[in-house]
């Protein structure tokens, strides 16, 4: 059978793997613990938080037909969320999520959708590759412990386009492209409560603050309610301005911020700070995977299309597809 590697455990990578696994050897490998990417969720004690990807959306008929054994399974259901708008400190409207445009999220954390995608397919987890090299029509990789892993007729690289760019040899026919692709950082601030202070919204949006977005975790379907947690996003810009910033000053300043948009102190009991390197796309490859026949590599993921859950899947099938037209 046809051997082909998978870098990258997260949706476009699982998705890709899960379509080419019936026609060839797959196998995954991740550098972190766990699969999901920015799909993830922090465990700490009775603390969970979904810190990476808030929700989904799925506008493509491909997306939703995808969707709907998990929604009968229970692993995906709509958040039918009240959002919060607010301009500056001040609050200026709500947003009401109905089922005519679901916004989705996976249950009972936001990775357990990619944790099931994962289950059947053979994925090396922290592992995480430094070089690939070609020889003799074949790929090898090379891990960061030393181990060497051979004899793969294609490598699809599913990770973010900045670390992408630094893995692919330098001919690849679309490493100019790889280099155009953007992406802006976000740290994010998770805030656990043993008593939640009161508050009317499950989430809320901001403009014109260092803020962007905040989510009442526990008020998402099938949370635990109690200990009470909270997931607060920077900015995108504003993290991109400051990427060196200590810890300390980062939860500092962003739980400031949020305590003076809603008018009342914050005194968690737990709280801790996430960067998010790579998060939101700015400037996609606006294709849906970038193959390079000649070399069998490609590469895939939100980068591609535009930093979305569903963008990932699109990708990821779409580079499945390729790969076993040219096979």
């Amino acid at each position: 059978m046809t051997r082909i590697a998978i870098i990258g455990a997260g949706m476009a990578g699982l998705t890709a793997a899960t379509q080419l696994a019936p026609h060839a050897h797959v196998e995954v490998f991740e550098k972190s613990w766990r699969a999901g990417g920015r799909m993830a969720t922090r465990h700490h004690d009775a603390y969970h938080f979904d810190h990476g990807a808030q929700y989904f959306t799925a506008k493509s008929d491909a997306f939703q037909q995808f969707l709907q054994p998990w929604l009968e399974q229970g692993v995906v259901t709509p958040w039918q969320a009240r959002v919060a708008l607010f301009v500056g400190n001040k609050r200026t409207g709500w947003q009401h999520w109905q089922t005519h445009h679901p916004r989705y999220v996976a249950q009972p954390y936001m990775e357990s959708l990619c944790r099931a995608l994962a289950a059947p397919l053979q994925v090396y987890y922290q592992t995480q590759i430094a070089t690939i090299s070609r020889h003799a029509k074949q790929w090898r990789l090379n891990d960061q412990q030393g181990n060497s892993w051979g004899g793969f007729d294609w490598v699809i690289v599913a990770m973010p386009a900045e670390q992408a760019h630094a893995l692919v040899p330098t001919d690849f026919e679309h490493l100019a492209r790889l280099q155009a692709c953007q992406t802006l950082a976000c740290h994010t601030l998770m805030l656990g409560f043993m008593n939640a202070p009161e508050v009317d919204f499950d989430a809320a949006r901001f403009q014109e603050s260092v803020l962007s977005w905040l989510s009442i975790n526990h008020h998402k379907p099938q949370r635990p309610q109690s200990p009470a947690t909270w997931v607060l996003h920077a900015d995108n810009h504003w993290s991109a301005a400051h990427p060196n910033k200590t810890n300390v000053w980062l939860e500092q300043e962003l739980l400031t911020s949020l305590q003076t948009v809603l008018g009342q102190p914050l005194k968690p009991d737990y709280q801790a700070l996430q960067r998010w390197r790579y998060a939101n796309i700015t400037v996609a490859a606006e294709e849906a995977a970038l193959l390079d026949p000649a070399k069998q590599l490609a590469f895939i993921g939100d980068a591609c299309l535009g930093g979305k859950v569903e963008a990932a899947f699109l990708s990821g099938l779409a580079g499945a597809a390729s790969v076993l037209a040219a096979c």
